[in-house]
């Protein structure tokens, strides 16, 4: 018994130094943040690192608070878009800086928060953000999403020439969400605003307020509200996951879920790490086809109520979020 108290006594010490460090850890970056709010030029980007650095810690719990957006909310008064801008313009800053004889300012940082990271730093190089207006450095983001070549899409193959024939887009008239998983994602959501791969050929099978099609070139308009991707299955999806991280991380996106597959060894799947997956048990039946698909599926949640998200998926299988120390 004696052993069993010791090694108890001991836990508890640690567990109470390591709240004390997180505590004061938080209590500084607080000060920062507070001494940088009333300040000009480039005090966004300290406000952004920290705020950042805040909610990936998980830092917000030392004072009482279950997620980031009831944190912002409460200490700050700012609703989680606006604690996002200051995250993401921050980011922008500290990756064009180098490249740019004046950095931007926080109002012209947030229009490149939609490009991807080298795109950012392609356009930043052609501002001189001591001349420019807010609405030029928009004009220039708008510019970049444009498609400098045209899009093909091949044919696709006969399924009986290729078992790998269901690594289908989800612009496929034969492949379709399972309508078991759309009913999940609107108990989730509510309301889908968006769909932005929505299949082109007959009627839409997401129920969503708006659609994009392949003929609306999703990739190059603005996403907003709650959005339900299950993007094309080839190569290009990294350049659809990280489109609809971009534009959850600007604010424009509130909340939105993911169908992909479950290609954990891929760049573009870390992208999710930071989020709610839903790691769906067997292999899932797409609509339109007898048998079911040769690769694992995962559903992915951004957004901040995971407790939701987990009482619709949890039933197709286990809920995984990435712990940090």
């Amino acid at each position: 018994m004696c052993g069993v108290s010791a090694v108890s006594e001991m836990e508890a010490m640690t567990l109470e130094a390591n709240y004390t460090a997180a505590q004061s850890t938080l209590e500084l970056k607080e000060s920062v943040i507070q001494s940088s709010i009333d300040s000009v030029g480039l005090a966004y980007v300290t406000i952004g690192r920290e705020l950042a650095e805040i909610s990936s810690d998980r830092l917000y719990r030392q004072s009482g608070y279950s997620t980031f957006e009831e944190y912002c909310r409460d200490r700050w008064g700012w609703s989680r878009e606006n604690a996002y801008k200051y995250i993401q313009a921050s980011g922008v800053t500290q990756n064009v800086y180098s490249n740019t004889q004046t950095p931007p300012s926080l109002t012209q940082a947030v229009q490149l928060t939609s490009l991807s990271p080298s795109k950012q730093v392609e356009v930043a190089a052609a501002i001189d953000f001591s001349t420019a207006t807010v609405r030029e450095v928009r004009q220039a983001v708008q510019e970049a999403k444009q498609p400098t070549t045209p899009v093909i899409t091949p044919e696709p193959k006969p399924v009986e020439q290729s078992k790998m024939a269901v690594h289908f887009s989800s612009d496929s008239p034969e492949w379709y969400t399972p309508p078991e998983v759309l009913a999940l994602v609107e108990k989730t959501l509510g309301v889908i605003d968006l769909d932005p791969c929505c299949n082109s050929i007959g009627e839409p099978n997401v129920n969503a307020v708006n659609h994009f099609k392949q003929a609306d070139n999703g990739l190059s308009a603005d996403w907003n509200g709650r959005v339900y991707m299950n993007p094309p299955y080839g190569r290009g999806i990294e350049v659809w996951v990280e489109k609809l991280v971009a534009e959850y991380m600007s604010g424009n996106v509130s909340e939105a879920i993911a169908l992909v597959p479950a290609r954990v060894d891929t760049d573009w799947f870390r992208k999710f790490r930071d989020y709610a997956i839903c790691f769906i048990d067997g292999r899932l039946r797409f609509s339109g086809h007898e048998n079911a698909a040769p690769f694992p599926s995962a559903v992915v949640y951004l957004g901040g109520d995971i407790d939701k998200f987990y009482e619709a998926f949890s039933p197709l299988g286990d809920i995984w979020v990435r712990w940090q120390k």
